[in-house]
């Protein structure tokens, strides 16, 4: 079950809404960041979240590449640094195999 929403299903359609409306904004970043980090915090959660972000990564216009990127390394570094290793390693993964 994710966070505190009642299931990653039911949070799957907010996500994928955000990440399709981030722009270069930090705080759009940060948002969508902070809200894939505080929703999704099992590891079956981390991995739904992961690939949301993958999906919207490769079907995204080509002006929403770069703050995709900036989301994923927030993430990445964010969890690094709170040491949610699940988020981390999932995400790493997950954006390794996209943009790799």
């Amino acid at each position: 079950m994710a966070g505190r929403g009642g299931g990653a299903a039911n949070l799957v359609p907010k996500l994928e809404r955000a990440l399709r409306d981030v722009n270069i904004e930090a705080i759009r970043i940060q948002y969508c960041s902070k809200y894939m980090r505080a929703n999704f915090v099992t590891l079956e959660d981390a991995g739904v979240a992961a690939r949301v972000w993958a999906h919207c990564f490769k079907y995204c216009a080509p002006h929403a590449v770069l703050p995709l990127l900036y989301v994923v390394s927030d993430v990445l570094q964010t969890a690094k640094q709170k040491a949610e290793y699940v988020f981390f390693w999932i995400v790493g993964w997950v954006a390794g195999k996209v943009s790799g």
